[in-house]
This record gives structure tokens, sequence and C-alpha cells, in this order.
């Protein structure tokens, strides 16, 4: 089985069109729930993971995803009741718009969808004419296929929908979920139904009438492929596994699930099974058995799965996507689906004071995983570019007082400080986690930071420009969306917020880059070779590790200078330097929690 980055790297490469048919590329919100109107989502990644606290809208934006292909509405999820009535006022009927790429042109159009009326039915949603006052571009004057007179029409695909909290078996359902019975006549129905599920799958019936009602409608072993990913993400080494969709227990009008686990030395039904099993047997064989192309929309799939077995199912869908260029989105609670993602993969959805939902499109999954509450409590993050400048800071912590050193925890973010102070830093304020920054000095900034204090309010609108003329590159600040009358005042004054940030926790390593700091202290009769550049301090550096040691490789060459620098520390003052910004770094992180 192909490796979760193996697998990243090759759906990075696909593109909407070719392979990727049908993809959506964006959903925008006029006027839905309790979403800022205006708010747009954009898939920029075969896989898009949306994450954000318990009422922050997530299983609405599968909702709506949902209803976005021909045939398929939102109706399924949402209607107006008496207890929860969909209210609609100024801001016009409820609607959402979709981008979806179409063949014919080459390039993305827009469907809009709008709840309306149709005789009786209140919750009607239907595709509409292109509205301008949506925003939408006008239909051209001889439009290609896939557009009615006055609209394109929604995009044909399949879906595939899967909320894991409502994929429980049978035993399940009936034992601990349906009403009205005593414990005592549970137990018989149970015993009574068993008897009749094992008959069912010993003899093999496709079919079983009872009392004038079909009651069974599938009973099959697993396949090959599918029982391969059912070992893979659960662990465990099935040697076969049986499903039984039926009707056989009472109550439910419904199709219940059964299966029959088979191991080397054990046999049990899902009444002995995890809840998770049935869950993983029941996506499996949804998504193995889905069309090419299908859109797929998973609520929740860590429900009831480890962290390993959720990092096996993350895989196993990154296998689907690959194999049959699949678009799909995961609302999920758990940030082990969020490691080793790209940004764009990562929405991170916002609830503001008044009660709206806004979108973060791009998020690192360290801000993303600190927004699920993961992160670990009293402890300082301290960012840097590579393994080498980690090891810098490990070797320096050492000199500081226990207790300080225990809560300093080095993290290397790839992309360099660009990727590092143009995005990371815009996640960490929006995360107010403990995280701070030590950049390399060859990343020094080339001016002072703007001060805040002394801007004149008419050089406010200039301060995007100081601020990129500092750090060399443009911040991409959390605004959220919507057509938001303040915007350009919040933009300022995420502005300024970033330029305090920067300054109270962004500083930088001594010399050019950490090679430079292993050669003064460990190599000093090296230092004559310096000339202040980068490349030079790593070539000079390499080239002493490799002839001391033919054939390091580059993770060999870091683990041979860590263990210089840490033999040759005590004297070095490029090491006391970095001691002293980790102190600085402790004493804001106390004032912070004082």
């Amino acid at each position: 089985m192909k490796s979760i980055g193996v697998l990243l790297k090759t759906i990075g490469g696909f593109k909407p069109g070719a392979p990727l048919k049908g993809y959506i590329g964006s959903i925008r919100f006029p006027n839905f729930k309790n979403i800022e109107p205006g708010t747009k989502i954009e898939f920029d990644f075969p896989l898009t993971v949306l994450v954000g606290p318990n009422g922050s809208g997530k299983s609405s934006v599968l909702h709506a995803l949902y209803g976005a292909p021909d045939k398929y509405s939102i109706r399924d999820f949402w209607f107006s009741t008496e207890l929860d009535p969909i209210v609609e006022g100024k801001g016009g009927v409820s609607r959402f718009i979709y981008s979806h790429w179409n063949y014919h042109v080459g390039g993305f159009v827009e469907t809009r969808k709008a709840r309306v009326r149709s005789g009786s039915k209140l919750d009607y949603w239907e595709p509409t004419k292109i509205v301008l006052g949506d925003d939408m571009a006008p239909l051209p004057a001889a439009p290609a296929g896939g557009a009615a007179s006055d609209r394109w029409l929604p995009v044909d695909r399949s879906v595939v929908h899967i909320n894991f909290k409502a994929e429980i078996s049978a035993f399940d359902r009936f034992f601990y979920f349906e009403t009205g019975q005593t414990k005592e006549e549970k137990h018989a129905a149970m015993l009574r139904e068993a008897r009749r599920l094992k008959l069912v799958i010993d003899a093999g019936h496709k079919s079983y009438p009872l009392w004038n009602r079909e009651r069974v409608f599938e009973n099959r072993k697993l396949d090959a492929e599918e029982i391969k990913w059912v070992r893979h993400i659960l662990g465990h080494q099935y040697s076969s596994a049986t499903i039984v969709r039926h009707t056989l227990y009472p109550g439910y009008r419904g199709q219940d699930i059964s299966v029959l686990f088979e191991r080397p030395t054990l046999k049990y039904s899902e009444a002995f099974a995890g809840s998770g099993e049935v869950a993983v047997v029941s996506s499996v064989i949804k998504l193995l058995s889905a069309d090419n192309h299908a859109l797929v929309l998973l609520d929740e799939p860590e429900t009831s799965l480890h962290p390993g077995a959720q990092r096996r199912f993350l895989q196993f869908l990154l296998h689907c996507i690959a194999e049959k260029k699949m678009q799909v989105v995961i609302s999920t609670h758990s940030g082990e689906f969020l490691w080793d993602l790209p940004d764009p993969a990562i929405k991170v959805l916002e609830e503001t004071p008044n009660g709206r939902v806004t979108v973060a499109n791009s998020s690192s999954a360290l801000v993303a995983f600190n927004r699920l509450g993961s992160k670990s409590p009293g402890r300082i993050r301290v960012i840097v570019e590579d393994e080498l400048a980690r090891k810098v800071v490990d070797v320096a912590k050492r000199r500081l007082p226990e207790g300080e050193r225990d809560i300093i925890e080095a993290v290397v973010v790839p992309g360099g400080a660009p990727m590092i102070l143009g995005h990371y830093v815009p996640s960490a304020m929006v995360a107010r986690d403990d995280t701070f920054v030590l950049l390399d000095g060859d990343h020094a900034f080339g001016c002072p930071l703007p001060d805040i204090s002394a801007l004149a309010p008419a050089d406010e609108s200039d301060l995007g420009d100081l601020i990129k003329a500092c750090i060399g590159t443009e911040p991409s600040l959390y605004l959220g969306g919507g057509k938001d009358p303040a915007l350009a005042d919040k933009k300022i004054s995420s502005q300024k917020n970033y330029v305090k940030w920067v300054d109270e926790r962004v500083r930088f390593l001594p010399g050019s880059v950490p090679e430079e700091i292993v050669i003064r202290a460990a190599f000093p009769d090296l230092v004559q070779y310096l000339d202040g550049s980068s490349a030079k301090a790593k070539s000079v550096l390499y080239e002493k590790i490799e002839g001391d040691v033919p054939h390091a490789n580059a993770g060999q060459v870091i683990e041979i200078a860590g263990y210089e620098l840490s033999k040759h520390a005590s004297g070095c003052e490029d090491v006391t330097k970095v001691v002293d910004a980790l102190s600085y770094f402790v004493g804001v992180w106390r004032a912070s929690h004082a």
C-alpha cells in the first residue's frame, strides 16, 4: 500500500477536468443558515478537511454540497418545522452558489440553488437563473453545453454521504436505541432474531421473506479488496467478514447492518464487535463501490476509531481519490486527519461574536490542531526553519533552569521564513497559543518594523506595504468572508496586531544559518573560510563532516553537527545568545499567563 506522503503527492497533481471530472471548485453563501453572508469556501485540493468547534457549521457545509449536484436536494437534511422554522428576511431566500468544472468551456461555471415554493412544498430547492445581484457572471450570448437559456445547469455527479455517528450495527440500534420494551423483552427478541440471522448466514440466503415482507437485502462475504482495507484500517487479521443488510430486528423500517467477523481463532458478530469495526466495514464497502469521480462527504469519520485507525482510514481515502478520481470533503474534530495535509486542504470554521460563521480558506495543521483544543497545555512552541536549527534550540535550552527547559518544544515548519512569516504567524495569531519564532539570521528584517504608536491615521492605508518592505513577504491575514462594510478597518486592525505579534514573538539566530553556529563552536579553525553567506557556511560544514565520515547522508550530517555543537556549547557565545532568546520567550509566556 502506498504511504500517505506518496498518495498526497499523487493527488496533488490532479487538476479539475483532468482527471477530476465535474469538480466543485468553490461554494459561497449569500444567505444560508448562520454562515456570514458572502462567505466562500474554495476547494483547492481533492481532499478538503473542515475543522471547527461544535456548532460552527461544518455539517451545514456538507449538506449544501450534498444538494449541489443534479437530482440531489439539501431538503433531505434541512427543512422548516414549527420548532425550527426557516426564517428568510431581508437577505432574500436561502441559497448557495457553487462553481463546478464544465468541460465544454474548459473552466468553472456557477450554479445557484435556492429554496423556493413549489405548490404546497415550502422546502423545494432548485437551480435558478443567474442573478447578477449575487455577483454571478452573465451567461454568454452563445453558451456551450451544460447550460439552459438563463442558467448553468447543476453538475451531474453521484454523491456519497456518510454520517459516521449514524453508522451503527443492528444490535446497537435495537439494544441501545429502541424504546418501549423491557430488557427481558429485548433479550428475548435478540435471541429469536439471532437464530434467524445465523440461519441466513449459514445457508447463504440472498432472500428471506417473513410475514409477506422481504427481510434480507444483502448477504455476502467481503471481497478481497474490501477485507484487505478493513484489515489494514482496524489492524486486525480477519480471515473473512460477512455483511448482512436486513430488517430482522423489530422496530426499524430501514435496513440494519450485521457483520460476522472471523479471525484465525475467533468468530463474533457485531453484538461483540466495536462500533468502529462495523462503521469501517460499511464505509469501505460504500467507497470502494462508489462511482468514479463521485463527490464523497464524510461527517466525523473519527467516530469510534482510535488515532492509528484514523490515520489508516485517511490513507484509505487518499487511495480512493487516487484510484477513482473522487473529490472528498471531511468534517472532523480529530487532528489525525490534518497532519501532512497541505494548508489549502484545511479549512477552519470560526464563529464570530454575533453568532455568524466565517471560514479561513487555508490553515496549517498546527493551528487547526490547536483549534480542536489539542495543544499541549503549559508548553512553549518555538518554530524554526530546519532540523539543524531545532538541534541548536535543543542544545541551548539545556542551559535553562529545569522548569523552563521542560516547557520548550522546537518545531520545524517547512517552507522557510516567507512561509512562516506569511502564513504560519497569522495562523498562530488566530490560535492565540504559546508560539514563538526563531528564524535563521540571514532572514533578519531589512528595515525596522513599523512603529504602530507613531503611525498617523492618514498613513494606516500604507501599513501593508510597510510590513512587506520589512519582512519581505505579505502576510495572509485571516479576515473572514462576506461583504462586511468594516472589512477595511478590520484589515488595518489585523495588520497592527500582526506587527505587535512579530515584534514580541519573532527573534533571529546569530550568524547567517545554524551551520555557522556549529562551525564557530566546534570547528573554530574553519571560521576563516566563512564569508557571511548561508551557502558558504553550509558547504564548509558539510565538507568537513563528509571528510571525517565518508558517504554520510543528510540526516547523519545533522546528527553529527548537533553532537559536535553539544560537546562545545559551554563556551560558545552564539549558543548563549540563543539561550537569551529562549529566556526572553519564557518571560513573555509567563507574562501572558500571569
